[in-house]
């Protein structure tokens, strides 16, 4: 699979997950154009979910930087870009403008809200492009303000005819992070939709303008809205970090980490801020990511030190650090337990289990 894929799979799922994306092929959406639609997109709902919130961010910190390069500015298109857009601009340290859907009507009466004496060359923001009508509009108003643009990220993208033909037209180029096709298969492959939905969702997309449904509207409309049991289920995920030997006795690093001060040094210093210790508890914010409050909680001596989360973390966990003495070493390995809903699970798993098999790679470096 491309590599590519990942990313935009999981977005799609995300959207879908938190109803932001709503497919209902039997009973049509109606857009504001008078167009009839299975579909019913509302990316400003990934605003609400932190988890969603951040990893979009940092998706499209690196489209920017991978295909663009870094801009002058970040532009963000009312409304559903200038929450997302002023996030990214904090993220790369740009300045950030917004772009109106219509000129005030009262004082300077702007198209372009915020300085742009702060650079001449910026990427675009968008949540959403359909029809590419508004979004191309806000690119207009940016090249009479005299910028240049360098292109345009979108969350979502329809894929239209239309919208390919016109950005072509105005020479900008747009990537999204997901789109409808990407969206479609994730559907499908987690029963959102069936087989048959497919057939009259992609006669949607190949002519939106003439769809006027399928064949018979009778039944319920199937979609994110009525599929059960997609955002709540919580389950039990288990996280075990690589088993490391430290040439140390097991009471010498039963002891190191009885004092939680010195867990500061086995983090990724590059990827750690706000780090606070009372030496029995500490907390830390992850870039990119949450803060984490780590307590200790007991354990047995030289063989299990028990730690569990503060209320400063996102959700709660415990993380059992287990110790084994052999021939004057010990052998160690960590695991993560909590109670996490796929969405979340999704999010953290690869990320956790490389932070703690840096742990663990850590003890053996800070005690070789």
């Amino acid at each position: 699979m491309d590599s590519r894929l990942d990313p935009a799979l999981k977005i799609a799922e995300f959207l879908l997950r938190i109803k932001a994306v709503r497919l209902s092929p039997q009973k049509p959406f109606t857009w504001a154009s008078g167009w009839k639609s299975p579909i019913y997109c509302d990316n400003r709902k990934s605003l609400s979910h932190p988890v969603m919130r951040t990893y979009i961010r940092q998706q499209f910190v690196e489209a920017i930087n991978n295909e663009f390069g870094k801009p002058d500015m970040i532009a963000g298109v009312a409304t559903g870009g200038i929450a997302h857009g002023a996030l990214v601009a904090q993220e790369l340290g740009l300045p950030f403008v917004y772009v109106r859907s219509s000129a005030k009507e009262h004082g300077m009466k702007n198209m372009v809200e915020g300085d742009l004496t702060q650079g001449r060359n910026v990427v675009v923001v968008e949540d959403l492009v359909s029809t590419g009508k508004s979004s191309l509009q806000a690119v207009a108003s940016l090249r009479e303000a005299g910028c240049e643009v360098k292109g345009m990220v979108s969350i979502f993208t329809y894929r239209l005819q239309v919208a390919s033909e016109a950005f072509a037209k105005a020479k900008v180029r747009l990537l999204a992070l997901t789109d409808y096709h990407i969206l479609l298969d994730q559907a499908i492959a987690d029963n959102y939709i069936t087989e048959k939905d497919l057939i009259s969702l992609n006669a949607w997309r190949e002519d939106p303008a003439n769809w006027d449904g399928p064949a018979t509207a009778a039944g319920t409309a199937t979609g994110a809205q009525n599929h059960p049991g997609k955002t709540g289920e919580v389950t039990m995920t288990r996280i075990e970090s690589k088993q490391v030997r430290i040439e140390r006795p097991a009471e010498t690093t039963y002891q190191f980490l009885q004092d939680m001060h010195n867990f500061q040094q086995l983090l990724p210093q590059d990827r750690i801020s706000d780090w606070k210790s009372d030496g029995k508890s500490c907390s830390f914010k992850v870039q990119g990511a949450a803060t984490i409050g780590l307590e200790l909680d007991g354990g047995t001596p030289n063989n299990l030190v028990r730690m569990k989360s503060t209320d400063r973390s996102p959700f709660p966990f415990t993380l059992n650090v287990h110790l084994e003495e052999k021939d004057g070493a010990t052998e160690l390995h960590e695991v993560f337990e909590a109670d996490l809903n796929p969405f979340i699970k999704m999010m953290v798993e690869k990320p956790l289990k490389n932070l703690f098999d840096h742990i663990a790679d850590k003890m053996v470096a800070l005690h070789s």
